[in-house]
């Protein structure tokens, strides 16, 4: 006879991330680093264990009696999230011994370098992107709800006085009816990337602070995921590039699926010519089936280019007005 199990609550899935909890606590409180700052780099240490890094967060917990450890880890982590930003490879932590995360590869004693954030620049986006979503919206609101007050007041001293470790995380749109209107505005870096997701939880809506709150109706803390990883719970938008031709060699969506493989391409909308005139398409929207296909694609490059049949095709990521 099959046994039904219960659904997780919100206290079970806390429990679940106990030491999460605990470490993002200890890093807005006791470091006093950003909150916006602690908050992705939670959900890139949480996105790396995902990918074959386990441990990595409890390893660190373990440091805290060593506070400047994990300042120092934390340090390493924000590099990442702003190496994510940059376009040029060079001009980040990529050189040297350790490829700029010395201490994070001491503390995992596995090989690990930013490389992995310029190979897998999209992949590290969605997947970071996801965990905001579907992890740290759950597991970290109440500590964000429960403290405002105190976090209100430390962000605005923030504001009047710099602080060198501050990442801020900056939404193009505007939220005032909220008590936590301001809570993600201080000096230092614009990650353009997460705006919307961090500002949804530094402003979050009603329906959202329930949730935290209630049963999620979910059997396991994995079912958030449906059997995948957190990189393949993503929008269209993270898996759109945009692709253009050379004129006077016409390319087919034909050709463009033999190309980047027919099993990877969910939609090819060619554009650019006149109708049903005959005039050569000279670009196309191609969406694929999985952000990590972009990242093969462009191989670490702004723009990549590719043939086929002698024909040039330039790829590049599509660019939405809103991230998703």
């Amino acid at each position: 006879m099959a046994t039904t199990m219960s659904p997780l609550t919100t206290e079970e899935l806390h429990h679940f991330h106990k030491t999460d909890r605990s470490l993002f606590r200890f890093l807005i409180f006791k470091l006093r680093r950003d909150i916006t700052q602690s908050l992705l780099v939670m959900a890139l240490w949480l996105w790396l264990e995902h990918i074959g890094y386990p441990n990595l967060i409890h390893t660190i917990m373990q440091l805290k009696n060593q506070p400047s450890l994990v300042a120092a880890a934390v340090d390493e982590a924000a590099a990442c999230l702003i190496f994510l930003e940059t376009e040029n490879f060079s001009s980040g932590l990529g050189g040297g011994g350790g490829g700029g995360l010395f201490l994070t590869k001491k503390l995992i004693q596995r090989d690990i370098s930013i490389r992995i954030f310029h190979e897998r620049r999209y992949t590290a986006l969605a997947g970071i992107k996801s965990i905001l979503k579907n992890i740290c919206s759950r597991i970290f609101l109440d500590i964000l709800h429960g403290n405002k007050n105190i976090l209100q007041k430390r962000n605005k001293n923030n504001n009047h006085h710099k602080n060198g470790n501050v990442l801020v995380i900056t939404s193009s749109k505007k939220r005032h009816n909220s008590n936590f209107t301001n809570l993600s505005t201080s000096p230092g870096f614009r990650h353009t990337f997460f705006g919307d997701i961090i500002d949804m939880m530094m402003t979050p809506p009603p329906q959202l602070v329930e949730a935290s709150s209630s049963n999620l109706g979910l059997l396991h803390e994995n079912n958030i995921w449906n059997g995948k990883r957190p990189s393949d719970d993503v929008c269209k938008e993270d898996r759109t590039m945009f692709l253009t031709f050379s004129r006077g060699f016409p390319v087919s969506e034909k050709e463009v699926r033999e190309l980047f493989g027919d099993e990877c391409v969910e939609s090819v909308t060619m554009g650019g010519g006149g109708g049903n005139d005959g005039r050569q398409k000279l670009y196309a929207v191609m969406v694929l089936k999985k952000v990590a296909t972009v990242d093969r694609i462009l191989n670490g490059k702004r723009i990549a280019k590719h043939q086929i049949n002698g024909k040039h095709i330039w790829t590049r990521k599509f660019e939405f007005h809103s991230y998703c």
